[in-house]
């Protein structure tokens, strides 16, 4: 380390000669090209003197801002990675290539043409190294070379599968295989939830966390809460939309029970899985003609209707049920739809025209 030391002043002392005895020539050069006929300098051993002290103490300011600028390039590309560094500088080089496809542009324009091919030049460097750095992700991805397959077995989870709980007892059956992964923005949020004034929010951060907490010590499936490091998720607001984008980003499909979200990431090309639609397509199916028993609860919208509901939730419509509000009655199942909130079942009381 010590001989580190010693050869680096060395090579300073050196570069600081260097430099003084250019800017030397540089004064020399012109003095004789450009000064010679405005005003005559005598060169006297004074006036060397203090030309060559001039010179070396600008030697060492220079030389000291050139110290100073390598170490802030070396802290700044430290924050980087290998593969972001290579990346950005392939981003400057499109950049800067792109500025000199513009220079006919801009040598046309009489005095400030050139310096403002060079502002140019340094925006569009500027820009080619933010912009490829904040889409490395993208561009791996694109060259082949990302961590896409990684995630192919993956699911990306979202808030609402957590709060809701279920999700919790799916993975003991084994239907669910490979990685769930909860982003930290997704923690956060149940944070926030659990940290919140209104009791209900609250009561679902808590059930969110103790979600998350009884799956990791069940251990029937790896959980993975991965930090998000790329700008270009980070810079998102909203929770789904990071969500949406991290799968878009890394492959692997998006669990939740959120309608909206399915429809926003189905749009975006995301692989969804909905547990309200897995739980949906296990409800009993019933055809028309097939008769139950069933309590209707509640009048029903339209006129004489009546509403009841199967056990695991499905909506049972009753024609002429109205009257029989609170009892048990005999029906008999006239058609089914299915929506995309659920299905629905029309039916009449058995006897009825």
């Amino acid at each position: 380390m010590k001989n580190n030391s010693l050869i680096l002043k060395a090579m300073v002392a050196m570069a600081t000669m260097i430099l003084a005895v250019s800017l030397w020539l540089l004064t020399v050069y012109i003095y004789n090209e450009y000064l010679s006929n405005i005003f005559t300098m005598q060169f006297s051993i004074f006036n060397i003197i203090i030309i060559i002290i001039v010179n070396i103490i600008t030697a060492i300011i220079l030389i000291y801002l050139i110290i100073r600028l390598i170490k802030g390039l070396i802290k700044f590309m430290s924050s980087y990675t290998l593969a972001e560094g290579i990346i950005g500088i392939i981003g400057v080089i499109i950049g800067l290539r792109i500025a000199w496809v513009m220079e006919f542009i801009f040598i046309k324009i009489p005095i400030v043409g050139n310096y403002l091919l060079v502002l140019i030049s340094i925006i569009l460097g500027v820009v080619g190294w933010v912009e490829s750095i904040k889409r490395k992700d993208e561009i791996l991805v694109f060259i082949g070379k990302g961590k896409k397959d990684e995630y192919t077995n993956s699911k990306f989870v979202d808030t609402s599968v957590i709060i809701d709980g279920r999700i919790a007892d799916l993975v003991k059956t084994g239907f669910i295989d490979g990685t769930l992964i909860i982003p930290d923005f997704v923690i956060d949020e149940l944070q926030r939830l659990s940290d919140s004034a209104d009791d209900l929010k609250r009561v679902k951060g808590r059930q969110g966390l103790d979600t998350i907490k009884k799956m990791q010590s069940e251990g029937f499936v790896k959980i993975s809460i991965p930090k998000t490091e790329e700008a270009s998720i980070n810079e998102i607001a909203e929770v789904d939309g990071k969500l949406v984008r991290l799968v878009n980003l890394k492959g692997g499909k998006l669990l939740t029970n959120d309608f909206n979200l399915n429809k926003v990431a189905g749009v975006q090309g995301v692989k969804v899985l909905n547990i309200n639609e897995l739980a949906n397509s296990l409800k009993p199916i019933l055809i028309p003609g097939e008769e139950f028993f069933l309590n209707i609860l509640k009048k029903g919208k339209e006129n004489k209707q009546g509403v009841g509901y199967l056990d695991d939730g499905t909506m049972v419509i009753i024609e002429n049920g109205e009257d029989k509000v609170g009892h048990d009655v005999m029906l008999m199942v006239t058609s089914v739809m299915q929506t995309s909130a659920g299905r629905l079942i029309f039916a009449k009381i058995k006897g009825d025209n």
